[in-house]
C-alpha cells in the first residue's frame, strides 16, 4: 500500500506539471507536502521537493516552515532532507516564528507523545531529547544559542522548562531501575549461595 501510494504521489505530480502554473503548485501541492511534513512521510516530501524545488519554502496552516515543523515533530528523515535539497540552506535555519522562536527553541520542546514512547523510560527518554537539541543546535548561528524569544526565553530555557517534568520522573525511574537491580542481584547471589552449599540428595 505504501508502494502504490507512492506510485500515485509521482503520477498526481506528473499530471501537476503539465499545468505549467506555478500558483496551481502552490494551490495543488501545499496542503500534501505540508501534511506530509507533520505526519513524517519523507517520500512524498522528497517527491514534490524534486519536482518543484520552491514547494521547499512552503508554509504550513500554522504559518511554520516545513523545516521548523520537522523540528517540532522529530522527524529526522525531512529535517535532513529539507535542509540538503534547499537552495538556501542558511536561510531555512534562521526562520523566527510569531513567537519570536528561532528553530532552537523549537527544539527544546517536548517531543510529541508518540515520539517519546519509542523510547521506555523517562530516563532513556531525556536522553534522546537532549540528543535531538543538540543535533539541532549545530545548524543555527551562534547568536541564535542565547537568542530571546517573545517570552524571553533562550532555547536552553525554554528546554529547561518544557522538560522539568521528564526529568523528575527520570529521575524516578533510575531510582526504581536501580532498586530492581539490586533487588534481582541479591536474589540471584542467594540462590547461588544457596546451590555451593547444597550437596547432592539435598543434604546440607
Amino acid at each position: 500500500m505504501h508502494h502504490q501510494a507512492l506510485q500515485l504521489v509521482r503520477c498526481l505530480i506528473k499530471e501537476m506539471m503539465k499545468l505549467n502554473d506555478l500558483y496551481a503548485y502552490d494551490s495543488l501541492a501545499v496542503g500534501p507536502i505540508a501534511n506530509a511534513t507533520r505526519l513524517g512521510i519523507h517520500e512524498v516530501v522528497e517527491e514534490i521537493v524534486e519536482s518543484v524545488p520552491k514547494l521547499a519554502c512552503a508554509r504550513d496552516p500554522d504559518n511554520r516552515s516545513l523545516f521548523q515543523r520537522a523540528v517540532i515533530e522529530r522527524h529526522e528523515n525531512i529535517f535532513n532532507l529539507i535542509y540538503q535539497m534547499s537552495d538556501h540552506k542558511h536561510s531555512v535555519t534562521m526562520d523566527i516564528d510569531e513567537s519570536g522562536s528561532n528553530i532552537l527553541h523549537l527544539a527544546g520542546r517536548l517531543a510529541p507523545l508518540e515520539k517519546l514512547n519509542l523510547v521506555s523510560g523517562a530516563a532513556l527518554q531525556m536522553q534522546r531529547e537532549l540528543q535531538w537539541f543538540k543535533e539541532v543546535e549545530k545548524f543555527v548561528r551562534p547568536s541564535y544559542i542565547e537568542a530571546q524569544n517573545n517570552a524571553k526565553e533562550t532555547p536552553a530555557m525554554v528546554f529547561t522548562r518544557e522538560h522539568k517534568d521528564l526529568v523528575v520522573a527520570g529521575g524516578e525511574w533510575m531510582k526504581d531501575t536501580a532498586n530492581s537491580c539490586t533487588i534481582s542481584a541479591a536474589l540471584i547471589v542467594t540462590v547461588v549461595f544457596a546451590a555451593i552449599i547444597t550437596v547432592p540428595g539435598g543434604m546440607t
